[in-house]
Parts: structure tokens; C-alpha cells; sequence
């Protein structure tokens, strides 16, 4: 039986939505696997955003590194996945709806959706354990689970035992007097920080297509239909350099089955010169792969080719159930409830003290639990209702919820 984990902390240092705890969230994460849950240290793979030592948790890091993992898995293996970062809501492109996807934000803005989960996790073998914290907003039904175990305030929950409560009310000093940011990155926040990888400016109803210009091919599994349209047309063109050079010279045929109409969208950069709010032209930019303003135009003229529009899901809309995880698939800790924010708290004063509330609680309470019970695994219920009353002890209003089956709230928390 193999122990693997991925953690992923997320800081996004020198940006206008730096968080603070997210790196020590790791640490604390790797603390409790090794010392408490008998994780080896070579079997848990980091990713950070602070130390160029360190892989960085790009979009596309996070979802390799995670597929690794599930590839290598054999029944009887655990496997334990960790992010702590912003959550994000990523909007439609129809200006009729105001639905959106819950996502993942990386540090590159490469949104993770619950399509990229499934896809990855639907390949675990029968008997392997995933488990999953989110300790972040906008977390829930990433798993697409049918079932939530655990939800709605604390007033609800049992009495957790005495001892977890006051370690988690001492290690966060004293609630009346703490600094709490808010893991959540508002919509608007988030197509600012995509625009300025393409040196353009996002609108809600074109950040389908900004994320293919700036990811491609690794962009979210959403956007299935229109990835596929995306990778015919660079590959036709020899490449995404070729391809935005002929896109700026409106060339014909350069996305298989779209013909003439792209030239006569794209215009010299001007047909499409409207949806940037203005001038006409969009600027050269550079995003991570020196994709700029003239394929952000090109993504869009494929996003609103009929064949294309027709196949990509509604935002929010989830699969059917026979396309969702099996049950007992994995368990999903979230940072919160929809409604809700997950803190990134600094009690001290010291940035480099900070934490998220729910990390901090989790491994608190799993330290003083096998402190008391050195022989005993803990539920993941159990887990859940004791970080609730730890938060409500220390004053966060965040409600973390328990996603998964009754079987697997039952079983011990990761190990079990």
C-alpha cells in the first residue's frame, strides 16, 4: 500500500490579489501527513508559488502532477490532494445568463474546473482513497459528488471535544484581534488578471476565449469543443506562432471548416476590434506562451462558430449522473459554503505567520487527536464537525462542508 500526496499552495507574490498563508498551509499539510499520518516526505510532492526551488502551481503543473498520481495508484493506495489559494467563478459567454463554473484559481489563472477533476479521477482504480481539501471559496461540488454529508452552520453540529477547541482558539490568538483576508477572487478580479497576460482587456462573456489564447492546450476541460477547435487550427498553421501571424494577416483557411469567415472576422485585428472595448486593435501582449491580443480574436471568432457554441456546456451546468464520479470515488473538504468566504488569517500580525482557518483547524485538530488517541483514526466526519466548532470558537464565520458518500464520511480521515 503506496501513501502519496500533492500539495499545492498558492501566494501569487507581487500581484494586486496576494494571499500570505497559503505556502504555510503546505507546510502545515506535510507536518500532519508525515508526523501524524505516516506519509514518508519523498512521497509528497510541493508545489508553491514562493520559492523557485519549487515547481510553481501552474494550472497545468497542478493537473499533471495530480494525474501522476492517479496513474500510478494501484487498489489500496491513499492518496491525499491539498490546494489552498483563491477559489473563482468563471462566467459564460452568454450575456443571457449570469450562471458561472466554481474553479480553482493557480497562480497562473489557469482555472481548474470540476470537468478537469473528473477527467483525472475518473481513471483511480477501484479501492484506491482520495480525499481532497480545498481550503479555499468556491470549493464545493468540485467532486460533483451526490451526496454532502455535512453542510448548513454550526449550530447543527455536536459538541466537539474540549481539547481541539482551545488548541485551534490558542494557535489563532485572540479572535477580537487578527488580520482575515478572503480566499475568494471576485470575477471581475479574475479577467483583469487574465487580461493582463494577453495585454487585453476581458470581458465576462469572453474569458472562454481568453483562457485558449493564453493556455491552449492546457486549458480548463470545459472548453472541450473549442480546445479541439484550437488545437486542429495551430496544428494546421505549424504551430501557435505560425498560427498568430497568419491570424494578424487574416489569412484564410486557417482553422479547419471555418474557411473565409475568419478573415472576415478578424479584418487586420479590426473586426473584432469591438469586443475590446474600444480602438480596434488589440496590443501584441504576451502570455504564457507569447499568445497576445491577436489570438484572443482568433479564440473568440472560433467561439462563436455555431458547430462550436452549440457543444460547450452552460456555465454551472453539471454532468448527468451517469457521467459524474462513481460513488465513493472521493471526499471533498471545502473551505466554506457558497455563501460564504474562506479566511486567510494573520493573527500576529506577521504575514509570515499566517494561515487559512480551515488548514490551521484540520491539522490542530488531527495533532491533538492522535495526541490523545495515538492508535485511533478518526473519521472524516468526525474531523469535519470538530473543525466547525473550532472555527465558531475562534470566531470565523466560514462553514466548512463534508462532500462524499456515508461510507467514506464514516472511514477514517485520510488513512482509514
Amino acid at each position: 500500500m503506496a501513501k502519496r500526496a500533492l500539495l499545492c499552495g498558492c501566494n501569487y507574490p507581487g500581484s494586486q490579489h496576494a494571499l500570505n498563508g497559503c505556502v504555510n498551509d503546505v507546510r502545515a499539510m506535510q507536518k500532519m501527513l508525515t508526523q501524524h499520518l505516516g506519509f514518508a516526505d519523498t512521497d509528497v510532492t510541493i508545489l508553491i508559488d514562493t520559492d523557485s526551488n519549487y515547481e510553481q502551481p501552474t494550472g497545468a503543473n497542478v493537473k499533471r502532477k495530480l494525474s501522476e498520481l492517479v496513474s500510478a495508484s494501484q487498489p489500496g493506495d491513499i492518496l491525499f490532494f491539498h490546494y489552498s489559494g483563491h477559489g473563482t467563478q468563471v462566467p459564460d459567454n452568454s450575456e443571457e445568463t449570469d450562471a458561472k463554473d466554481e474553479a480553482l484559481c493557480p497562480t497562473d489563472m489557469n482555472c481548474i474546473t470540476d470537468d478537469d477533476l473528473r477527467s483525472i479521477l475518473i481513471n483511480l482504480a477501484d479501492g484506491v482513497k482520495f480525499t481532497m481539501v480545498a481550503d479555499c471559496c468556491h470549493s464545493g461540488t468540485l467532486l460533483d459528488q451526490p451526496e454532502v454529508q455535512i453542510s448548513g452552520p454550526k449550530s447543527d453540529d455536536p459538541d466537539a471535544p474540549p481539547q481541539l477547541v482551545d488548541t485551534f482558539t490558542a494557535s489563532a490568538g485572540d479572535p477580537n484581534n487578527r488580520d482575515v483576508g478572503c480566499r475568494s477572487l471576485p470575477t471581475d478580479a479574475f479577467l483583469t488578471a487574465l487580461g493582463e497576460r494577453l495585454g487585453i482587456t476581458v470581458a465576462p462573456t469572453q474569458v472562454r476565449g481568453a483562457l485558449v489564447a493564453a493556455f491552449g492546450a492546457d486549458a480548463t476541460a470545459k472548453l472541450g469543443p473549442l480546445l479541439q477547435k484550437w488545437d486542429d487550427a495551430v496544428s494546421a498553421a505549424g504551430g501557435v506562432e505560425a498560427l498568430a501571424n497568419k491570424a494578424a494577416t487574416a489569412l484564410d483557411g486557417i482553422i479547419p471548416g471555418a474557411g473565409d469567415a475568419v478573415g472576415g472576422l478578424l479584418g487586420g485585428l479590426g473586426g473584432l476590434g469591438g469586443v475590446l472595448g474600444g480602438g480596434g486593435s488589440a496590443p501584441a501582449g504576451t502570455g504564457s506562451r507569447g499568445i497576445g491580443g491577436t489570438l484572443f480574436n482568433l479564440a473568440l471568432s472560433m467561439l462563436q462558430e455555431p458547430g462550436v457554441a452549440s457543444q460547450l456546456p452552460p456555465a454551472g451546468a453539471k454532468p448527468s449522473p451517469e457521467a459524474q464520479l462513481p460513488a465513493g470515488k472521493g471526499v471533498l473538504i471545502t473551505g466554506c459554503q457558497a455563501e460564504e468566504t474562506s479566511a486567510d488569517a494573520c493573527p500576529s500580525g506577521d504575514p509570515n505567520q499566517a494561515f487559512g482557518a480551515l488548514t490551521n483547524a484540520l491539522t490542530t485538530a488531527i495533532a491533538q487527536f492522535r495526541e490523545t488517541y495515538p492508535d485511533k483514526n478518526v473519521s472524516a466526519r468526525t474531523v469535519v464537525h470538530a473543525v466547525r466548532e473550532s472555527l465558531n470558537k475562534a470566531r470565523f464565520a466560514q462553514n466548512p462542508c463534508l462532500e462524499c458518500d456515508a461510507a467514506g464520511a464514516d472511514a477514517g480521515f485520510v488513512v482509514g
